[in-house]
């Protein structure tokens, strides 16, 4: 029994290694201990994400974008702190483009049909190949980005000052803007339509002076929304 249990820990141990299982630590609030008594937490950070549909507005707004839009999205990462698969990703940033076979909510929210088809393009700014390889497996394990057609590392910009906001990969995505003042989306949740992508403890809308992204990135092509309460900004982890 002991053997047996020895072998279980091994195997899962090997699976955490290769980012397949996620880190005991992610799947718990905080930080715990492991092996050889460090510590371990979940990655925490700022989550920028945009798309090219209003996500806080109206009903007729909303409702006249659901089939004609909000089939792309850009979004961003930058890991302040934590782990996955035993490495540590502060510092790290990741953004993505995402394109759907038609509105990426379409099964949740406005209830048109199965959630449509998704493929995504990530780029990975880290300073080590470990700390590129974890957070790529990480955000790989959160499920939303559906087939990812290309991967690519190298500068990535991502930050919040105040309202403003900004992900940035040179000649190639290209988002820019603030979040809405007055918070009007927190004090009206209900006219706030569309949950973020990726999950996050907080985040409130924000409206890009500027959203674009520039395609001929594998199958994936250009696309741009902009001057409409399109964006969040918000925290993810703990």
């Amino acid at each position: 029994m002991k053997a047996l249990l020895l072998a279980s820990i091994a195997s899962y141990a090997g699976l955490v290694g290769a980012g397949v299982c996620p880190c005991p630590c992610e799947m718990v609030s905080g930080s715990i201990l492991v092996a050889g008594g460090a510590t371990c937490s979940p990655p925490t950070g700022l989550y920028v994400e945009a798309r090219d549909a209003t996500v806080w507005g109206g009903a007729c707004h909303v409702s006249s974008e659901a089939r004609t839009g909000g089939s792309h999205a850009v979004m961003g990462w930058a890991f302040e702190s934590g782990a996955h698969a035993g490495v540590d990703l502060s510092g790290v940033r990741v953004a993505a483009a995402l394109e759907g076979a038609g509105n990426l909510a379409a099964g949740e929210v406005f209830n048109l049909g199965e959630s449509a088809s998704r493929r995504a393009a990530l780029w990975i700014d880290a300073p080590a190949d470990a700390q590129a390889d974890a957070a790529e497996t990480y955000i790989r394990s959160l499920g939303v980005l559906g087939e990812v057609v290309t991967v690519a590392r190298g500068p990535v910009e991502i930050g919040a000052d105040g309202d403003a906001f900004l992900v940035s990969v040179a000649g190639v995505i290209e988002l820019a803007g603030e979040a809405l003042p007055d918070r009007s989306c927190c004090t009206m949740p209900e006219a706030r339509w569309y949950p973020t992508l990726a999950r996050t403890s907080s985040s409130v809308v924000g409206v890009p002076g500027r959203c674009a992204f520039e395609g001929g990135v594998g199958p994936l092509g250009p696309w741009a929304f902009e001057e409409e309460n399109s964006a969040y900004v918000g925290r993810f982890g703990a």
